[in-house]
């Protein structure tokens, strides 16, 4: 049985959706509901009072128009004020949008970026989306669920302290661009350095022929535990 908050939720999301009908048309609003379902599946409701439905439609189509290209292996970043008369909808805070490849730390490594910027987080929501793109990048359409064609993109949305100097902004979107550059280098070695770590672990104690077994055998355990995700692999030897 749905508790209060949830029918409260469900009955919020109808409005957005119905907003997003009247702004799209009928034929308009199926991506755009599927992207709404995903995207405020985890908003609290209290951060959904805080919107009028047409804010938070207007605010839907303005992320699908973001997320429009992208190609794989970049990082789209904006990190803006939404205003009315430019962006169809508006907030109180500052905001960052970022659409990448599904990977590891992204969230993380942006909360670090925020802090080390002394800037106060509001709100992060962090869907991950099963989306399809032409070989340019276009995005054709956004699914419900993973198929044989799709790929899965992380788009991560930030409310922050409202920032009006334009050396922040420009500062922080700098920043977020190069700490995610090295995130994706850190992923794309990371499973060749687990290949090596099990490698090294079905051939201890070979070049070490006096190691006694108990010593043997608590440095594979240990080994193994390293290789259960108890480490974060950023170079080896």
């Amino acid at each position: 049985m749905k508790s209060k908050r949830a029918n409260d939720k469900q009955l919020l999301l109808k409005k957005v959706k119905s907003a997003l009908t009247g702004q799209l048309g009928a034929a308009g609003t199926k991506q755009a509901g599927l992207f709404c379902d995903v995207f405020f599946k985890r908003v609290p409701l209290a951060e959904l009072n805080h919107n009028t439905p047409d804010n938070a439609a207007s605010m839907v189509i303005n992320q699908i128009e973001f997320l429009k290209q992208r190609k794989k292996g970049s990082v789209s970043i904006r990190v803006f004020n939404p205003e009315q008369a430019r962006d169809g909808w508006d907030c109180q805070h500052t905001v960052v949008e970022m659409s990448n490849d599904d990977m590891p730390f992204l969230v993380d490594t942006s909360s670090m970026v925020m802090q080390e910027l002394n800037l106060g987080v509001h709100l992060i929501v962090h869907p991950i989306l099963n989306v399809e793109r032409d070989t340019g990048g276009q995005l054709k359409s956004i699914l419900s669920k993973s198929t044989k064609t799709s790929i899965k993109e992380s788009f991560i949305h930030i409310h922050l302290d409202k920032q009006t100097d334009r050396g922040v902004l420009a500062s922080l979107e700098t920043q977020l661009q190069s700490r995610l550059v090295m995130i994706r280098t850190t992923v794309a070695d990371w499973q060749p350095m687990k290949k090596s770590l099990k490698r090294v672990i079905s051939e201890f104690g070979k070049d070490a022929p006096d190691l006694s077994e108990k010593v043997q055998k608590e440095c594979v355990k240990f080994l193994k535990w390293v290789d259960d995700d108890h480490f974060m692999f950023i170079g080896a030897r």
